[in-house]
C-alpha cells in the first residue's frame, strides 16, 4: 500500500522504512533516532532481509517527508482494508483527543504550539491528535494532527471527515468528551448522517434541567476495574432541535449514587479545608508579611483559589477597623442546601431516533460509560510507543511519525482482538502450555506488593497493573478474576 501511494527509486522502498519503523514501536521504543543500531541489536535486518545501515536517520526523515501529504489516503486505504479483513464494526465509532509535547524550537511549525497540555507540560509546544477508533476493541480507523492550540471542540468535524473518507455508508455514532462542545459540533455531526452522544457543559441553564429531572430509569452497566455491575438512574429531560429539525435531539440525566456520595463527602471536606485555611489566615493579620490590606487581599485571594471547590459555599470578606483588620466568613447555605440535588449528575445529549425512552436511556448509558479503552490507548500511543517527535524538522515530519504510531497501536489492538479467538482454535496438544504460563507468571512478578503500618495492622497496597498487561487481559477475558485477585490482595489485613 505505501509503496503504490510512495514510489521512489531508492534502493530501500518507503514502505520497507515504514514496516521498521512500525516494529521498533512495537518492540522496542524509543525517541527516534538511529534506527538502524537498533535493527542489529534486534536481528531485525535479518528478519527482513534488510541491510540496517542504509536505515540511517537521513533515510528515515525522507520516508516521514514523503509521507506527510499522503497520510489521510494511506490511512483511508488502511481502514478500508482492515475493515473487510478483520469484519470490523464501524457503525458505531468513539472520538477522543489527546495533546503530544514536542522537544525544539518549532518557530516556523504550523501545528506545534502551546496549548493545554494532557501531559502536564504547559512549557513545551505539542500537537493535538484526534482519533476515532471503533466501539468493539477500540481499532484505530482514523486521525487527525491539529495545531496545539485547537480547541477539542472545533476538531470534530474534521474527524468525522476523515472517518467518512474509510466508511462513507454507515450511520456512525461518535460519542466522547470532547464531542457535545458546541451546537455546531452536533449539527455538523448529525449533516453527516452521524450520531452524536456525549455530555455538554453545565452552565447555569442546564443545572437547572438537570437537577429538576428525575431519573427513575435503572440501568446496569459492566465496567471494566469493576467485579460487580455499577447501576445508574436515567431519565429523558426534553428534546431539541438539531439542524432545524423539531426535537431531534434528546437532553438526558444520568445519575450515578456512588458519585454522589463522594461528591459529598468531597465537598465537606474542601468546606473543611478551607476553613481551617482561613482560620490560619487570621490570626496571621497584622503581623509579619499580612500588616498591609492589600497584602492581606493578595493573601484571601491565593487562599480561595486555591479552594475553588469550597469558595463557591462560602463568604468572605476583611474588615478593617482603625489600623486593625479582622476577618469575616459565612456558609451559603442556600447554596449548600441545593448542592447535594446536582451530586451525582450530569447531562448527555443525543440525536440516536427509533428507541423508546426506556431503552434510549439504556443505550446511552451503556455506550458512554464503556468507551473509556482509547483513553488507555492513547497511554499506549504517547507511553510504550514513544511518539515523542524529538529530532524531526518539519510538520510533515509531526504527521507522518504520528501515522506511524497510530498504525503500531494499530497492530497492538488487532493482535489484541483475534488472541482469545486464535487460542480457543489452537489443537489442545499444541498450545504453548509453558510459555504461556511464563508469560502470565512474568505479569504478577512485575506487581510490587508493598506493606505499610497503620496503628496494629499491616495493610498492604498493589501497584498498578502497566496499560498493555490491562489490554491483554482484558482481550483474554481475564481481567474481572485478576482484579478480584488484586483487590483481595489489596484489602487484606496483617495483625502483628
Amino acid at each position: 500500500m505505501i509503496d503504490t501511494l510512495l514510489p521512489t527509486e531508492s534502493e530501500i522502498p518507503h514502505g520497507a522504512v515504514i514496516e521498521v519503523l512500525m516494529l521498533s514501536r512495537l518492540l522496542d521504543p524509543h525517541p527516534l533516532s538511529r534506527i538502524e543500531d537498533w535493527m542489529r541489536a534486534s536481528g531485525v535486518d535479518v528478519l527482513l532481509g534488510h541491510d540496517a545501515a542504509k536505515f540511517n536517520d537521513d533515510r528515515i526523515g525522507r520516508t516521514l517527508d514523503a509521507l506527510g501529504d499522503k497520510v489521510r489516503d494511506a490511512q483511508t486505504a488502511l481502514t478500508t482494508g482492515l475493515i473487510l479483513a478483520f469484519a470490523l464494526r464501524t457503525i458505531d465509532a468513539h472520538y477522543d483527543t489527546t495533546s503530544l509535547w514536542l522537544e525544539g524550537a518549532y518557530d516556523d511549525s504550523e501545528l506545534a504550539a502551546r496549548g493545554h497540555s494532557k501531559d502536564g507540560r504547559g512549557d513545551h509546544k505539542q500537537v493535538v491528535v484526534g482519533t476515532v477508533t471503533t466501539e468493539d476493541g477500540e481499532v484505530p480507523l482514523a486521525h487527525a494532527v491539529h495545531r496545539g492550540n485547537t480547541g477539542d471542540v472545533s476538531t470534530v468535524p474534521e474527524a468525522l471527515r476523515s472517518l467518512r473518507a474509510c466508511v462513507p455508508h454507515d450511520p456512525v455514532v461518535i460519542s466522547g468528551d470532547s464531542v457535545m462542545g458546541s451546537r455546531a459540533n452536533m449539527d455538523a455531526v448529525a449533516a453527516a448522517e452521524g450520531i452524536f452522544l456525549g455530555p455538554i457543559a453545565m452552565g447555569p441553564k442546564v443545572v437547572e434541567w438537570v437537577c429538576a429531572a428525575e431519573p427513575t430509569i435503572e440501568v446496569a452497566v459492566s465496567l471494566l476495574r469493576q467485579k460487580e455491575p455499577v447501576r445508574y438512574l436515567a431519565c429523558v429531560a426534553s428534546r431539541f432541535a438539531v439542524n432545524g429539525v423539531a426535537d431531534a435531539g434528546t437532553h438526558l440525566v444520568i445519575f450515578d449514587p456512588r458519585r454522589a456520595q463522594q461528591e459529598a463527602t468531597e465537598r465537606t471536606r474542601a468546606l473543611a479545608r478551607l476553613e481551617t485555611g482561613l482560620d490560619a489566615l487570621a490570626a496571621s493579620l497584622n503581623q509579619g508579611r499580612l500588616k498591609t490590606l492589600d497584602a492581606a487581599k493578595k493573601k484571601l485571594r491565593a487562599l480561595l483559589t486555591r479552594h475553588g471547590l469550597a469558595a463557591r459555599y462560602l463568604n468572605a470578606e476583611l474588615v478593617t477597623e482603625g489600623d486593625s483588620m479582622s476577618l469575616r466568613r459565612t456558609r451559603d447555605e442556600a447554596a449548600l442546601a441545593a448542592a447535594p440535588g446536582r451530586d451525582g449528575r450530569w447531562p448527555l445529549v443525543t440525536n440516536r431516533s427509533g428507541l423508546s425512552d426506556e431503552e434510549l436511556c439504556t443505550w446511552a448509558v451503556r455506550r458512554y460509560k464503556t468507551h473509556g479503552r482509547i483513553e488507555r490507548d492513547h497511554h499506549l500511543l504517547k507511553g510504550p510507543l514513544a511518539v515523542r517527535p524529538l529530532f524531526v524538522q518539519n510538520d510533515a515530519r509531526i504527521r507522518s511519525l504520528v501515522a506511524v504510531c497510530v498504525w503500531a497501536l494499530t497492530a497492538w489492538k488487532l493482535m489484541e482482538r483475534q488472541a482469545p479467538g486464535a487460542l480457543a482454535s489452537m489443537p489442545k496438544s499444541g498450545r504453548p502450555k509453558a510459555s504461556l504460563v511464563e508469560r502470565i507468571e512474568a505479569f504478577f512478578q512485575a506487581i510490587a506488593l508493598v506493606r505499610f503500618r497503620v496503628g496494629n495492622n499491616v495493610r498492604q497496597s498493589v501497584s498498578a497493573l502497566p496499560s498493555r498487561t490491562q489490554s491483554l487481559l482484558h482481550s483474554l477475558g481475564w481481567h474481572r478474576e485478576v482484579r478480584g485477585i488484586l483487590d483481595d490482595a489489596t484489602h487484606a489485613q496483617l495483625q502483628v
